[in-house]
């Protein structure tokens, strides 16, 4: 098991590393006619016609995979990995997760690169996500 990691162990421009995590359609459907049905996440038909040119996943599986990778590959924060907006929680020695990302189509396997960004004062530290595939 890797080791947990903690405030001083990260350093600015560290790189953590998980996947791949294959993303099937039907995972993607079953997801999306569930949690979030638009017609581009649930029908793969009508999805051709869509801005995306074909089926794409829900931005809400993409992060919940994402997260998945986090807290199973390199990065295993001790006390777990929140996003949140400053002030809301009143414990110091957290770490943010800021995502940003891009439509991910069916058949694809999803890499996750996670930097460490510089510490603010308040004391927690913040990583920025990166997905690949």
């Amino acid at each position: 098991m890797t080791q947990k990691l903690y405030l001083e162990d990260l350093a600015v421009g560290q790189i953590y590393r998980a996947g791949p995590r294959a993303v099937e359609a039907e995972e993607m459907l079953r997801f999306a006619r569930e949690y979030d049905p638009q017609y581009f996440h649930t029908d793969p038909e009508a999805a051709k016609s869509s801005m995306f040119g074909g089926l794409i996943a829900s931005g809400w599986l993409t992060a919940a995979l994402t997260m998945r990778l986090l807290v199973g590959g390199q990065a295993r924060i001790a006390g777990g990995l929140i996003n949140v907006k400053d002030g809301h929680v009143t414990r110091l020695r957290r770490v943010d997760l800021n995502e940003c990302g891009h439509p991910v189509p069916d058949a694809i396997d999803l890499l996750l690169a996670a930097a460490v960004l510089p510490v603010v004062a308040t004391g927690h530290a913040a990583v920025a996500v990166h997905g690949e595939s």
